[in-house]
């Protein structure tokens, strides 16, 4: 039973060192997993600055046709 252990620890201990990686050879969080939220908001601006100029073509059009 001690033999059985002691291969287990061998194991793990192989394992481990074969997935260990250098911390300083990843990239950085930020550029790996790029924030969703700034994608957003420039999308959600975009949409706010073309509803604005379509309203107001709608409203000059509209006080042209009135008067």
């Amino acid at each position: 039973m001690m033999r059985k252990e002691h291969n287990d620890i061998e194991l793990v201990q192989q394992l481990q060192e074969e997935t260990a990686v250098d911390v300083n050879a990843l990239p950085p969080r930020i550029i790996k997993h790029a924030s969703k939220r700034s994608k957003m908001a420039r999308y959600y601006s975009i949409a706010l600055l073309w509803l604005f100029i379509l309203l107001t073509a709608a409203l000059i059009m509209w006080g042209y046709r009135m008067h």
